[in-house]
Order: structure tokens, then C-alpha cells, then sequence
């Protein structure tokens, strides 16, 4: 199972580096913590590539990213990977890291010997956000629903949501080098619509996914089904439409439809016949 996980794990960041292409942009911009305000959309960007989640995993806050990774960040380009992450998830990181066998820069301090020294840790992760941002103009950001610790609804993304996210506001900071607003000197797009139509695709993590949760669920409705026709008269039986026989089967996907829909998320469809 580990080479399976090794190997799919590569696919999907392939996959993502090949939708860079197709976008026309320079890199995908993935801060999933405390820097971008918990944004949503990153948030399950992470968890979709560091944390092989698929399906509503990718919901789960508990599944996801660890308070250990609460200051990691990726910049993603089509050729080449910069993360940068705090010493005390290096061994963690650097673990995931190994399994993409790509070009990868990674910007974490382990000569500093105080790992409670937070101002010397702010200061380094901005400069390494700097540096790794240097020369890479067109940016898109998985905005997706916005941030996760608000309750407002759904909103449209734009470059000054973003510019209000601590790690680009700190972009600006004299202190840092005075390099003006982040949003003036790149072009950020939303690319929530296209990183969600890479978690629909099927690959053997989001089958794994399927055998653990959804297979177990269908199959019980499946049965819930042949058990209400068994319980029938055989000339009622005769009787039956494919309608009303399927009527528990097509409630059944539309809750979980319903309860997987959000703003920009990809539209799926069962590949279920029956008859």
C-alpha cells in the first residue's frame, strides 16, 4: 500500500502541474493555515496532495492539515515546488515531500536553536514567501468558499480578499524590503473550479476512499431496495416500475449530493445503470 500511495500521490501533483499548463499561469499558490485565514479552498488543496484525502475527507478539519503544520505553505509551478514549513514538522513534511520525486525547495530554518522564537520564525517565513514568489507573476489561489472560521455565506473571490490574508499583507511590510501590495506586482486568479474537477477523477487513493465509505453506504441502500421487494406479493412485484423501485436509490444520491455542494465545487454523476 505504500508504493500505491507513493506512486498516486505523484499522479495527483502531476496532474495539477499539467492544469498550470493549460491555465496559461506561472504557479498555484497553497497556504492552507493561519496565513490565509484557514481559506477553505487551500485548506483542501493541502489535504488533496499532503494528506491523500478524497471525497468528503477533504471537509473534514480533523483530517486534514495538524496544528504542527499550521504555518506551511507550497507554490506550485509546472516544473518545480517550493514549501516552506516550521522545524517542527520537518521530518513529517519532508516524509510526503519524498514520495513526488520532483524539483522541490524547501525553506525550513533547523539551525535556529530556539523553536519557541516566533519573531525570528515570522521573519523567515516571510522572506522565504518573498523568495519563492520572486519572478512568478501570474499566481492562482483554490479560493474556494473563502475562510473556514466564518459563518457569512459563499462569497466571489478577488485579488484584495487575498491581499487581506496576514502572510501577503506582511508581503508589503518596510521591514521586509517595502516591495509594495502583493496583488500590484502579481496577477492572482481563482482556480477553485479547476483543482475541484482533479478531486472528482478516480485514481486508486479516491478508490480506496470509495471501498471505506461509499461503497459500504450504497451497498446498504442497495439492499434496503431488495429487501422492500422481497418483502412483495409476486403479482405486485410485476407491477413495479423501475421508478418506484429506484425512488430509494435517486434520494439517497441526491442527500449526498446536496451535502457535498458548495460554491465552484465540480459537479459529479453516478455511473450507476441498473436495469
Amino acid at each position: 500500500m505504500c508504493s500505491l500511495s507513493h506512486s498516486n500521490s505523484l499522479t495527483r501533483v502531476r496532474s495539477l502541474q499539467r492544469e498550470l499548463d493549460k491555465l496559461g499561469l506561472d504557479a498555484i499558490l497553497c497556504i492552507p493555515g493561519v496565513d490565509s485565514n484557514y481559506n477553505d479552498g487551500c485548506r483542501r488543496l493541502y489535504s488533496y496532495l499532503l494528506c491523500d484525502l478524497s471525497g468528503d475527507e477533504l471537509d473534514q478539519l480533523e483530517l486534514g492539515p495538524s496544528l504542527e503544520e499550521e504555518d506551511t505553505f507550497l507554490l506550485i509551478t509546472p516544473v518545480h515546488i517550493s514549501v516552506y514549513c516550521h522545524p517542527d514538522c520537518y521530518h513529517s513534511i519532508v516524509a510526503r515531500l519524498g514520495r513526488w520525486h520532483s524539483s522541490i525547495s524547501l525553506f525550513c530554518d533547523l539551525s535556529h536553536p530556539d523553536r519557541e522564537d516566533t519573531d525570528h520564525f515570522e521573519v523567515y517565513k516571510v522572506t522565504s514567501f518573498i523568495q519563492m514568489t520572486e519572478g512568478v507573476n501570474k499566481i492562482g489561489v483554490p479560493f474556494g468558499k473563502g475562510s473556514i472560521l466564518t459563518t457569512k455565506e459563499e462569497h466571489d473571490f478577488s485579488p484584495m480578499s487575498v491581499e487581506q490574508w496576514p502572510l501577503i499583507q506582511a508581503y508589503a511590510l518596510e521591514e521586509m524590503g517595502g516591495l509594495g501590495f502583493f496583488t500590484m506586482t502579481h496577477k492572482l486568479c481563482d482556480v477553485t473550479h479547476s483543482v475541484e474537477q482533479l478531486y472528482s477523477e478516480v485514481d486508486p487513493l479516491s478508490v480506496g476512499y470509495l471501498q471505506k465509505r461509499g461503497a459500504k453506504l450504497f451497498c446498504k441502500q442497495w439492499e434496503d431496495m431488495i429487501d422492500s421487494v422481497s418483502r412483495l406479493e409476486p403479482d405486485d412485484i410485476m407491477k413495479l416500475s423501475e421508478q418506484t423501485l429506484l425512488s430509494g436509490m435517486r434520494t439517497y444520491l441526491q442527500h449526498s449530493k446536496l451535502s457535498r455542494q458548495s460554491l465552484n465545487r465540480a459537479k459529479g454523476y453516478a455511473y450507476v445503470l441498473t436495469g
